[in-house]
């Protein structure tokens, strides 16, 4: 909210987002420029530079603070919140996937212990004696305590010409995180325990067939196989000639 004093009108510009603003006019010509301001439970009250007084009137809630979605492990602690402007009082009545939640009617709602059930979609109502606003949709997610690896993405099979380079790279989760050690051709490559691993065309040796195993104190898992073919220049080259030839 922003005061402005234009040709000698009281005018006030608003926002109800913070990028889009508009002037509004308080005043006829000759009132005078604004001068000061508060704002309390939502009632808006202005002073122009002659002594007058300006007010909003009462309106339905608005929402300076919507509800955040967090990801949090089963047993911690989870809380959602909003916050409301206008005049109160107002009432609260918090739902998951659409549902009213008996007993959720406070400004904030909150989870001591959560637990893998309480996952979902949360939304609250506002109201008060003008009206109601529904809140944007927050996504709890309760990860478990505890979880054997799961491969989400394996890595993919490459052709690299000689001298380049190229990532393999795999996607997993589990809990606690797991660790990996990628594999050519069966064996275990040394140092090679990050979530991707970069090959290097540097002849046949680097053609082969790699994996990943993943593993936490709950279990292991191995990757499907990403096959590397490496294609020598001189290749590239004779093919360069036929195809001129042809």
């Amino acid at each position: 909210m922003t005061f402005t004093g234009l040709n000698g009108r009281a005018q006030i510009a608003v926002s109800y987002d913070g990028a889009l603003w508009s002037n509004t006019d308080l005043g006829v010509a000759g009132t005078g420029a604004l001068r000061g301001g508060v704002e309390a439970n939502g009632r808006v009250i202005l002073v122009g530079e002659k002594g007058q007084i300006y007010y909003s009137s009462d309106g339905p809630p608005a929402l300076a603070r919507q509800p955040q979605s967090q990801s949090v492990t089963a047993g911690t602690r989870a809380a959602l919140s909003v916050t409301a402007y206008a005049t109160g009082p107002f009432t609260y009545q918090w739902r998951r996937n659409g549902v009213a939640i008996a007993g959720a009617t406070g400004e904030t709602l909150s989870f001591n212990s959560a637990a893998l059930t309480d996952s979902g979609e949360y939304s609250v109502q506002v109201t008060n004696n003008r009206g109601s606003v529904l809140s944007a949709v927050a996504a709890l997610t309760v990860r478990p305590l505890s979880a054997p690896p799961v491969i989400v993405a394996a890595p993919a099979s490459r052709v690299l010409t000689q001298g380049a380079t190229s990532q393999l790279v795999v996607a997993a989760s589990g809990t606690p995180d797991p660790t990996y050690q990628w594999l050519k051709d069966g064996i275990p490559i040394p140092g090679a325990t990050a979530a991707s691993y970069t090959v290097r065309a540097d002849g046949s040796a680097s053609a082969g067939a790699y994996a990943v195993e993943v593993s936490n104190s709950l279990g292991k898992v191995t990757s499907a196989t990403a096959t590397v073919r490496v294609i020598p220049t001189n290749r590239l080259a004779n093919l360069s000639v036929r195809s001129a030839l042809e």
